[in-house]
């Protein structure tokens, strides 16, 4: 019913959890930070994740996470959006 509410977004990858009623949406960190940035904070705000957390690493590297309940079911989205690459600037 998750999926099906929200066919306009962007496409990502999704696991299913093994134990426990858990779904992992994981947004792709072959696009550029900025554009893994924009999915992220698109599907997050779609599917109203409020717990939200971020990392950045050296190198400049972000770990993003998010997460709720819904339905008893454990929604989590995560991202890794990479540093920009010599001569670009960060789209966020």
């Amino acid at each position: 019913a998750i999926l099906d509410a929200h066919r306009d977004l962007p496409i990502i990858g999704w696991t299913i959890g093994t134990a426990g009623a858990r779904l992992v949406g994981n947004v792709s960190a072959l696009a550029c930070g900025g554009q893994v940035r924009q999915t992220f904070d698109t599907w997050r705000a779609a599917l109203m994740l409020t717990e939200r957390g971020e990392c950045t690493v050296a190198g400049g590297t972000t770990y993003l996470r998010a997460q709720a309940s819904r339905n008893r079911v454990q929604v989590t989205l995560t991202a890794t959006a990479a540093a920009p690459l010599d001569g670009e600037t960060a789209a966020w």
